[in-house]
């Protein structure tokens, strides 16, 4: 794998993690925005509305009795008060989202349907004169159905109340868990990073110390084993380019030592020949020379001694 691949994969895989923690976060956030909704649009009405209907009860009753005391300008206010109660238990049904908050409104409506009619059986009787049998209807039956309402109303109310309770609770937790959450993905992507980063460094810097080593090996001259290849990235491929240097650095040096020691052998060796056999020469070590043989050996003799003086030069620069 490539150098740059490993690095794109260390730095994908810390932008998974950090985007898996953004995606986890946005939808807790989204859950407790929900909930959140759920208390202000739901619960909150709900229980505003539920308070209206038991305040408009006890209203009902107190209309209800001077109704029977005083007459019609109080029966005309109940009817409005009715009728504002029915709405409200008619709007309250599409807060009661739960089995018990629905039980409990069927129980509180059917309660006040029941003493609406007995009600108007009261205002019945009022108009026919009959005040104390329609006192006696509000006074067993009527107040009866009417403290059913109150008590379905109560316990409508407890379970809204326990409902956004529960809600509350719930929004708490998300929030716990998201900080939690989001903590721990960000602890995991740090950490993840490092061990990324630190892995990746690692590995490039022992492989450029070997290099280094063998480098300075080279420079010296003591550079004989090749470098082991232990990855296929751009510091591997660099590692076998640096073999193949120093195999061919190792060929070019054994050229030159054949070289040099072709012409100790094959050309230093005659030359010293060539000069002695003229020093005797000129030395007339053989016999006596003429004018003109004595020039040509004098010849001979400076010429081989520059050849083998330039031969020993070369060897001792290739020392």
């Amino acid at each position: 794998m490539k150098l740059a691949s490993k690095i794109f994969l260390t730095s994908s895989l810390v932008i998974v993690v950090l985007a898996g923690v953004g995606i986890l976060s946005l939808r807790a956030v989204d859950r407790l925005v929900s909930v959140n909704r759920e208390i202000t649009t739901q619960t909150v009405p709900a229980l505003r509305v539920t308070g209206a209907v038991r305040d408009a009860m006890l209203a009902l009753v107190r209309l209800e009795a001077r109704f029977l005391l005083l007459g019609d300008p109080y029966g005309a206010l109940w009817q409005e008060r009715a009728a504002r109660v029915r709405e409200d238990l008619e709007r309250l049904r599409e807060f009661a989202t739960t089995p018990g908050e629905g039980a409990h409104l069927k129980e509180a409506a059917a309660a006040f349907e029941r003493y609406r009619q007995l009600v108007g059986e009261e205002r019945a009787l009022v108009a026919r004169g009959e005040r104390r049998r329609a006192l006696g209807i509000a006074e067993r039956e009527a107040r009866t159905r009417a403290g059913e309402v109150e008590a379905g109303i109560e316990r409508l109310m407890e379970a809204t109340y326990a409902r956004m309770l529960a809600a509350q609770a719930e929004a708490a937790r998300l929030e716990a868990r998201t900080w939690t959450g989001v903590l721990v993905a960000l602890g995991a992507a740090v950490g993840l990073a490092l061990l990324g980063t630190a892995v990746v460094a690692l590995r490039m810097t022992r492989s450029l110390r070997t290099l280094s080593v063998a480098t300075a090996d080279v420079a010296a001259g003591s550079f004989r084993e090749p470098i082991r290849v232990e990855t296929r990235d751009e510091l591997g491929e660099l590692a076998h380019s640096f073999n193949a240097m120093a195999a061919q650095i190792r060929r070019m040096e054994e050229t030159k030592d054949e070289f040099f020691a072709m012409i100790s052998h094959e050309l230093r060796s005659p030359l010293t020949s060539v000069r002695e056999a003229a020093h005797l020469l000129g030395d007339e070590v053989p016999g006596p020379l003429s004018e003109k043989q004595a020039r040509l050996v004098q010849i001979i003799g400076t010429s081989s001694d520059r050849l083998l003086r330039l031969v020993n030069q070369i060897l001792e620069l290739s020392g």
